[in-house]
Formats: C-alpha cells, structure tokens, sequence
C-alpha cells in the first residue's frame, strides 16, 4: 500500500489536537531555549533526533513528542504534529491518504515511533532511540572568582533593516577596462595645448572634467553627447574631442584585435583538447543576453560546463563580444561537443551547451529529458518555451505526478488530472476531474464522450446507457445512430436476452428515426451474429423497409438478407427486385424550387446545409494576392439572404481548405485555411435572428503553424492539427482562439510517423470514435488522439476522401483507380486492397454528397451521377446532366433532393 499526505491549508488554532513538534534545527541550544518557552517539565517529552535523509544521517532537527503543547508559543521554525493511531505522525494541518484503519496501520508500522517528515519522509525511531537532554547540558565547574569590578560590555548590535548592493563608480569601471587594455589612466593625457589640469578650474577645465566623466563611463554614446553639447557652447569647439575619439578608437581597436586572438585560440582548443575548450566556450546565442553591459576585457574566463537553471534568465550585466568571424565554426564545435556529449550519457553537459551556449532551449530539454532530469526538463519547457502541455508531459514521465496535476489542472485536461490521481492512488480527486468532463461533455451535447467517461473513468455501466439513449433521442446530434450501436454493444455484454428485449420498446419510441434505427439493426446484427436478436428485428425490418419501399425508396430491400442467413435465395430475389422497372413511379416527387442566384463576381468555392437553409463561401479578387472573402447565407426560397465580408490577403485562391463543425451545442463554424500561409487571418461573424436561428463564425486563424498537413474541428470547441514539424508529424490540440492545449507525436509503432509532404490541396480531419482519418498519396492513416498511427494501403494514389453525414463510419475514397466505400468498423486494417473494391473508374470528383444513409451523389464536371451502396460497392441509379460549371453539393430539406452550386452563383434544385 502507498500512503502520502495531503495538505488541507486550516489554520492552527488551540483546539487543534496538536501533541509533538519538530524543531528545525541541528544546535542543541536552539531546542533547549525553545522547550524552555513551553513552559512544561522535561519529563514530559519524548524527544528524537531527525537525520536528514536515508542516505545520510547527520541531524536536521529533533522530533519531541510531549501531551501538553503551549501552541500560544509557536516560533517560525516549529511545525507541529498529530497523532494517527498509537504510533504514528503526521504535520497538523495534513491528512493521510488514503484513509487506513487502525488496525492497517498496526500491520504497516514497524517502529515504535512513526514521523511522516513533508520533505524528509518517513522516519522511525524505536525506544531505544529516546534522547536523553541531560547529556547536551555541560555544565563548568564553579571558578572562584570575584566580578565586582566587572564593567558594562559593548552594546548589542542594531537590527538588520535593509541590503544595498554597492554598485562600483564609472570610474572603477573604466579603470579595469585601462588595464585590460594596460594603458595609462585617463588623468596622465595631456590637453590638447599641452596644459596639465592643475591650479582653479576655467570653464575650458570644467568642460574636460565632464569629457573625462563622460570617458570613465566607458560610453561612445555618452562621448557623442558631450560633442553634441560641444557644437552649440560657444566658449568650446568640437575639435577639442578628436583626442579623446581617437584614443578611444585605437583603445578598441587593439581590445578587438585582443579578442579575435581569443576566439582563433579558442577554436585550436577545440581541436586538440575539446573538454577543456568547452570551459572557456563564449555563449553565441542567449535570449536573455541584452541585460546590462559589463565592463569590457579582452581574455576568456574559466565557466562550469554543468546545466544550471538558475543561471537562465539573465539578469546580469554581460561584455558582449563580436563573433561574426568565428560564429559559423564555434557553433559547429559547439554542436559536436553536444552531440559528444549526448552519445556518452553526459546529458547535462549537453544540456548546458544547447541552453547556455547556443540558446537552445528546446533542444536542452529534450537531452535532459533523455538523462532523467524531467523536472528541469520540465522548468526548461514552462519557463523558457512557454509550453505548459510538454512540462506537464515531462513532469508526469519524471512520476512527479502531484507537479504534473498542478500543471495539467493549469491547462484544464481535467481527464488526464483524474487519470494522474486514479494513478496515485486518491479516487476520491480522481472521480471530482472526471466528474468536470462529463459536466462538459453535457454542455457540448457529446452523448458518445460523456458515455465514454462514464463507463471508462467512472465505471457506471448504467449511467453510460442512460445517457447513450439520450443521444440516440437527441434527433439533431449527428452520432445519435453511434449511440444506439455503443448502448445495444453493452446491452450484449449483459446479456444477449436483454439486447432482444430492447429492440421493440425503443423502435417505438422512435418513429422520426425509422431508417437509422434499421441501420442501427443491421449493424448490430452484423456484429453479434446472434439468432434471437434477428428473429425479434424481422418484423421491425419488414415494417420499415415496406414503408420506404412504398415510398419509391427500393433499395432497402437489400436489408432483408442480413436477417435470413439461412435463405441462400433471398440475395437474388432482392437483386430482382431491384432491377426491376416499374409501370407507375410510386414516389411522391419534390417540391419544386426556383433557382436562387447568389451573384457573379464572387468565386464561390463551397456550400454548406445550416438548419433551414445553406451558407455559400466563396473570394472575390481585386488583385492577384489581394480580395475579399464573401459568405452568404440564404433560405431555401431564397427570399431571407444575408451578406457578409471580410478583406483578406490570399497568395493561392485555389489552395483553400473548408471544415465545419455544427450541431455542436455551441457557436457554429466553418474554418477556413490553406497550405504555407497562404491567407491572412480574418473572422466573419453573423448572428442569429428571425431569418436564422444559430449564429455562424467563419474564421481563418493566423496561429495555425506552417507545415500543417490537415485541419479539423473537435467536438466544436477543439481545433486539431496535423503538422509535420522538424521531419517529424505532430497532433497539435488548439482552442478556437489558438491556446495550446496538448501535442502529441506521431508514432507507427515505436518510431516516429513523417511524411515527404509535397501537395499544394489542403486537406480534412475526419474524425470517428476517438480517431482521426488522414490521406496521403496511396495510403490512408487512422490516428488516435494519443498519436498511435495506423495505415492502410490501398494501391493507388488517394485524391479526395468524402464522410458520410448520416453514418460516421462509411467513407468514399476517389482515386486514381476509381470510387471505393469504406466502412470503418468493417475492415480489417492490415488487409490489402484489390481492384474488386473499386467501380466508377475514370471519373473526376469534384464533390460527393451522401443524401441518405445507403445514397451518395458524384458531382463531376457536366453531370452528377447517382449510386447506391450495396454489399460489393455500389451501383449507379441515374445520371442527371448539368449546363454550367458546377463547383459544390447540397442535401435540402426535401427528400429526394439536392442542390448544385455553380460558377456563376446560381444554385439549382434537382430530383434524384
């Protein structure tokens, strides 16, 4: 069992049970005259002495246990103890955790005497250990000596009431810059009509009194003001300081030459005695450098090659010397010393070289990561780089978790400050954090989080079902189907007869959700195989597919043989059906919508269905790098539109990326960005009102790092970053005002993930429970949050990846060999990739577009082709011919139709 102790911050009062103390100090007369102060006989304590550590037994101070405290008598350097249980003791206003029993702590406690030290630790003392304070009095033998004639001594010191650093006077300065230089000092010049200043001052004296003031500084600066000052007295004249400029040209000019002698055999020193050129080593880059200017000298000092935090951040006056003739070869000494030093496991030797003499703090961290130093890897991060998240990661690999919770409770990873507390131990804190996320995830509506953390982190399996069919109710959350999968997969862990039971009383409660539910069914079906349930799903298929059927949806009737496995005909008679013509269309066909026309002079690039109506984005350029960004939002009549723009400067319009994020339970946006910054940052804000019931923001955010490989939104409030940083790929965790909140490396196993990255189209985030879809060239990448990589080959190379709106888990890829669907939770990763998985060969996609849940729609340059998802791929139902330049899709809010968005802004409606 681990126990520890947890401050709780009450202040000491009387009635605090206080019975034993720690006196802070190793002189025995300091714990004499304060037990004195108790006021109590000695026979009454119980006194220890305190080593300082396992490792060394030299005393720090000495334990009393005494039942009669005087706590009116507290001094600075007592902390005072309670007991728990007979033998042990802990500080005061402290408390163990976690909670023991009496009789735990008899089994655990092997000393007669237990202290629970807040630095020290643990510390035993058996009776024997008892110290007698008889032994520390010596007391002299009585001289018979007479001292009536004694006399008063000196009086008592005064009290200490302030600390002055006496700074040294311009000319203590300047006369060890002379004798850097070993010249003579200032007052052995001559003046210029060869005078000495001796005898009363004129007012020509009292001006080179200032000169000479102004020179002991040590200033040109101060040397060019007195010039200045020269110039407007008429009395003087300018050219009384050629003297003094020219003394102190050639002054530097032979410190400089000193100086480059000094750098030229420092470098000699590198090549023949490396160690011992590293303690003269010049500092070339520090940012904390410019502090100060200490007197000038012309020699190098002897420095400690040991890592130093404290030495960091400056603060101290420096004699900053030029190195523009050495600094391209010091620095590569300086490199291969590191990289020498790295490779023999002196990493605070190498720490010290990045940090204090190349300024690389970065890079010093990680070395000293690597040695085990995490806690002034972690300072290295927090303090110098400004990167809460990696401290926090270096704290919690050092195991200084109490540090590393502090720090994550800073950057509000409440899961991870629960999961450092579940790791150490306190369940009690543990459930307060993971508490915070579930409240979070209920204000973002985050159904499949919140369950999540209830199962996972909280361990209660019913609360997490509950809220799975609060999302599966939620009709406007867009993983509703996700929940009921997840809710029917623990129903099954339970029990195969409680899934069954389930199956009607939730279909009835859902009459708006037919077609998910069957979906639901399917997949469930698929999963578990399980003969009870497909018996107790039949007739529920058989109602909804009926409905859709009799509504001209057929190609629901390709579910019916996931629920007769044992018919081996019922595959082909749903393929005839299928293939069969009707004599009369059953289907009630569409309200018919005029065109709406959003404008010429925009090149509109994208479209988006929000609520009752669409947003429009798109650029109007005014010069080849300069224009306007334009959204428009407008209802399905057209009638209600409203504008907005903002002024943008766009290096490549035609390297634009989109991602949005709505339905989230907070603001909805739409985030745009590109490859190599190649737009400025602007923000468009429309609020809701009469017309529109949700306030939109689109936004294109400065802070999103160069070398980013893909951009998406995260449960709405979360921007994530795939970046290629330092050969290396990276998942950066951002807030919508650019905060970092985390960073993860990429790994594929145990190496790190890179990419030869050379595409100018920028690219989406995907996400589906709790991982990340990327694309690149002929492979797609599944990455969880963790930044653990997977991929999947797939054989030829990737052009555009499209997500299904109704099931997260159903991808279309386009590539070069044709289209391909993809459902996630049914593939097997490591599995290769045949030509049999692809159809719609040599079509160019411009935008695909689920309109239901089994119906996609490929938009290609002069029509848009339907299909139909089947076992083996899908099938192509109809081809619509379009006039125009199409450039985006949109589902509507009538069935069986969609929209186009064309060049020309005009968007047209069309069955299909």
């Amino acid at each position: 069992m681990r126990l520890d102790i947890t401050y709780t911050h009450q202040p000491l009062t009387k009635k605090d049970a206080a019975q034993a103390a720690f006196i802070n100090s190793n002189d025995p007369r300091v714990w004499l005259t304060e037990m004195s102060r108790w006021g109590s006989a000695a026979a009454d304590w119980a006194c220890y002495a305190v080593p300082a550590s396992l490792q060394s037994v030299a005393v720090v101070g000495l334990f009393v246990v005494t039942e009669k405290p005087q706590l009116d008598s507290i001094s600075p350097h007592l902390l005072w103890f309670s007991r728990v249980g007979e033998r042990l003791f802990i500080p005061i206003n402290a408390q163990l955790t976690p909670s023991v029993s009496e009789a735990e702590l008899a089994k655990i406690l092997i000393f007669d005497v237990q202290l629970f030290h807040p630095t020290i630790g643990w510390v035993g003392f058996n009776a024997s250990d008892k110290l007698d304070l008889d032994k520390l009095i010596d007391l002299a033998v009585a001289k018979d000596t007479d001292w009536t004639h004694a006399e008063e001594g000196l009086p008592a010191r005064p009290p200490l009431h302030q600390i002055n650093i006496l700074a040294p006077t311009g000319k203590d300065v300047f006369n060890s810059f002379k004798e850097g230089m070993e010249q003579k000092p200032l007052k052995d010049i001559p003046l210029k009509d060869g005078s000495a200043p001796n005898g009363e001052k004129s007012a020509f004296d009292k001006m080179m009194d200032d000169i000479r003031e102004q020179l002991l500084r040590g200033s040109r600066a101060a040397l060019d003001a007195l010039n200045n000052a020269l110039t407007e007295n008429s009395t003087g004249s300018p050219s009384l300081l050629d003297g003094p400029y020219r003394w102190l040209d050639e002054r530097m000019k032979a410190l400089q030459q000193k100086r480059e002698s000094e750098l030229q055999r420092l470098l000699d020193m590198f090549n023949n005695d490396p160690d011992e050129a590293l303690k003269y080593a010049l500092p070339l880059d520090n940012p904390y450098a410019d502090r100060g200017v200490a007197p000038p000298s012309d020699g190098l000092g002897v420095r400690t090659t040991d890592f130093n935090l404290g030495q960091l951040g400056g603060g101290q006056a420096v004699d900053d010397w030029s190195t523009d003739n050495h600094y391209y070869d010091l620095r590569k000494k300086y490199l291969e010393a590191a990289n020498r030093a790295n490779e023999n496991g002196d990493f605070r030797r190498a720490a010290y070289i990045y940090a204090h003499l190349l300024g690389d703090f970065a890079a010093a961290a990680n070395v000293l990561e690597q040695g085990g130093f995490y806690r002034e890897a972690a300072a290295l991060h927090r303090d110098h780089l400004n990167n809460l998240a990696a401290a926090a990661k270096c704290l919690e690999k050092g195991e200084l978790y109490i540090e590393a919770i502090g720090m994550y409770g800073k950057l509000e990873q409440d899961e991870k400050v629960g999961d450092l507390y579940q790791h150490i131990g306190q369940r009690k804190n543990a459930v307060f954090y993971y508490e915070k996320c579930v409240k979070k995830a209920i204000i973002l509506e985050n159904y499949i989080e919140t369950a999540r953390l209830e199962n996972e982190k909280l361990n209660d399996v019913a609360r997490a079902k509950a809220t799975l069919l609060r999302g599966w109710s939620a009709t406007h959350y867009t993983s509703s189907e996700a929940c009921l999968r997840q809710y029917f997969d623990f129903m099954m862990l339970d029990s195969d007869e409680a899934a069954v039971q389930q199956i009607e009383p939730i279909f009835k409660n859902s009459p708006q959700q037919q077609l998910s539910f069957l979906d639901v069914l399917v997949n469930v079906n698929k999963k578990y195989l399980n003969p009870h349930f497909q018996k107790k799903a039949r007739p529920i298929v058989y109602q909804i597919v009926s409905a859709e059927a009799v509504q001209g949806n057929r190609t629901m009737v390709q579910f019916l043989e996931h629920f007769f496995p044992e018919d081996v005909l019922i595959g082909k008679d749903t393929d005839l059906f299928l293939h069969k013509k009707l004599s009369k269309p059953k289907a009630v066909p569409p309200k018919k919508k005029t065109p709406i026309e959003l404008g010429c002079e925009t090149d509109w690039r994208k479209t988006f269905s929000f609520y009752d109506g669409f947003v429009a984005v798109g650029v109007s350029i005014v010069m080849s790098s300069e224009g306007y960004i334009d959204v428009v939002q407008s209802d399905w009549s057209g009638k209600k539109m409203e504008y907005s723009q903002a002024y943008a400067s766009v290096q490549s319009f035609s390297s634009l990326g989109f991602t949005s994020a709505f339905n989230q339970g907070r603001k909805d946006k739409i985030l745009m960005w590109s490859l190599h910054k190649s737009i400025a940052e602007f923000s468009i804000e429309m609020d809701k009102n009469e017309a529109f019931s949700s306030d939109l923001l689109v936004l294109s955010p400065i802070w999103i790092p160069d070398g980013a490989l893909a951009v998406g939104i995260y449960a709405s409030d979360q921007i994530i970053v795939l970046c290629q940083l330092n050969s290396r790929v990276e998942l950066l965790f951002f807030t919508t005002e650019g905060v970092l909140l985390n960073s993860e490396d990429c790994l594929v196993g145990n190496k790190d993930f890179n990419l030869d990255y050379w595409t100018d189209c920028p690219a989406s985030l995907f996400f589906y429970n709790s991982v990340c879809f990327f694309y690149h060239d002929d492979c797609l990448f599944f990455i969880q949050l963790d930044g653990k990589v997977e991929r999947m080959f797939i054989g030829c190379p990737i052009y555009k990846v499209f997500q299904s709106s109704f099931e997260k888990n159903i991808f279309v890829l386009a590539t070069e060999c044709g289209l391909w669907v993809l459902d996630i939770e049914k593939i097997a990763i490591e599995n290769t990739v045949n030509e049999a998985h692809f159809f719609a060969q040599h079509m160019n996609v411009l935008d695909i577009l689920f309109v239901s849940p089994i119906s996609f729609i490929v938009l290609q340059k002069e029509e848009a082709v339907v299909f139909a998802c089947t076992e083996r791929g899908a099938t192509q139902q109809r081809t619509i011919a379009l006039q125009d330049d199409p450039v985006s899709l949109l589902r509507t809010n009538e069935h069986a139709q969609f929209a186009v968005l064309f060049v020309s802004g005009r968007v047209v409606f069309y069955d299909w």
